[in-house]
Formats: C-alpha cells, structure tokens, sequence
C-alpha cells in the first residue's frame, strides 16, 4: 500500500478505471463516476438540478444526518429544510410527504447504520411532486429493498468509501461514487464529472487513515 501511494497509483494508477468498470457492471444499467469525497458527489447532483429548476430552493434531510450532508446543500446555495427520523434513524415517507412544498428542489434520503429507509415509497413521492430524489447509499453497499440495490433509486445515488461507511479506505479524500440513475441527467452529470480538477496526492489521507485505524 504504501508503495502506492508514493508512487501516486492510488489516482493515476490502473485500479481506479477497474473499481469504476466493477462499480458499472453491479449497479448496470446506472452509470457510474468516482470522486474523491462522497459529499462532492452531493454537490454535483444538486448544481445539477439547480440549473434545471432555478426557483426551488430547499432541500429535504433528515434531522439526524453526517454535517457534510448539510454543508453539501448549504455549498450549492440552497436551504435545508430537516425532517424528524423514526426510530430506525431514517425519515418515513409520510413525514417527507409533509415536508414537501413549491419550493422543494430535492430530497436527500440515507439509510442510516445499515438500515434501509423506504426508498419504493420516497421514490414515488418525489416522483409525483416532480421533486428530485437522491438516494444516500454510503453506509448499505450491496444491500437490496424490493429487488433493487440501493443506490438505484431517484434520480442519482451517492456511495462513500470514507470512514464509517460499508466499505472504508480512509477518513479525507478517501473516495466515492456518483450513480446516474436518470437517463435525462446522464449528458449534464457526465460533463461536470469530467471537468473535474485531477485528483492530488494522499500522502496526508494515507497517514490520517494509519493515525485513526492502524496506530
């Protein structure tokens, strides 16, 4: 491990190309961009549906949710507006029934420490109110609900490789995933997923994972 880092093979090495083609054939037919952070994953999506719905400008999250969800909505110039969780830690879709209003733009939907929120009924009320939906997977990697991988569900899904997720790399910088489960956003993502800065070196996440796991 460490000699890739040293070398840089972490982001210009083969792997990452090999992780994405893995990723594609898993969550086929959704496609499939790496970032380095699953929030800037977030931010992408959310510029995205900014630019096509303008006049909207709240966000649904749950109350009890990772900070850099909210500093995610908060970076893209939108409000966020929290819902209450049940005891699974997850929002019911009759409080996201609730919550939405004129000026909701998207929802944020998580399944808190491995737990899957009901993503079938979330999916159907954004649907019906037009509302984006983004289906927060970081933390229920490979998990299925109603024959479908989360992930999959809304319009893009979001995976994290950062620390307290399914699968962890590291703590900053560590990775993530844009799913692309619309076809109609498929153009405008790709491109904003491809003019994205290269990745710099991970030297300092390197050493941060040792600090926090290993020593």
């Amino acid at each position: 491990m460490a000699g890739s880092v040293l070398r840089g093979r972490v982001h210009r090495g083969p792997n990452p190309a090999l992780l994405q083609q893995r990723l594609a054939l898993m969550y086929a037919p959704s496609e499939v961009h790496l970032v380095n952070y699953g929030h800037h994953a977030i931010e992408i999506a959310l510029m995205a549906f900014k630019r096509q719905r303008p006049e909207r400008v709240e966000v649904i999250v749950p109350a009890y949710i990772c900070p850099s969800v909210v500093q995610a909505v908060a970076a893209c110039g939108l409000r966020v507006r929290s819902v209450d969780v049940q005891t699974d830690l997850n929002m019911a879709p009759a409080d996201v029934r609730a919550a939405l209003n004129a000026d909701t733009l998207a929802v944020i939907a998580p399944h808190m420490y491995g737990c899957p929120a009901r993503m079938g009924d979330i999916e159907a009320l954004c649907d019906s109110a037009q509302v984006f939906l983004i289906d927060d997977a970081a933390q229920v990697v490979g998990i299925q609900q109603d024959g479908r991988l989360l992930g999959t569900f809304g319009d893009v899904g979001v995976i994290s490789f950062a620390q307290s997720k399914t699968i962890v790399t590291g703590i900053r910088g560590s990775g993530g995933v844009l799913l692309v489960n619309r076809p109609a956003l498929a153009a405008p993502l790709r491109e904003a997923c491809e003019t994205l800065p290269a990745s710099s070196g991970r030297l300092g996440a390197w050493v941060d994972f040792l600090w926090n796991h290993v020593g």
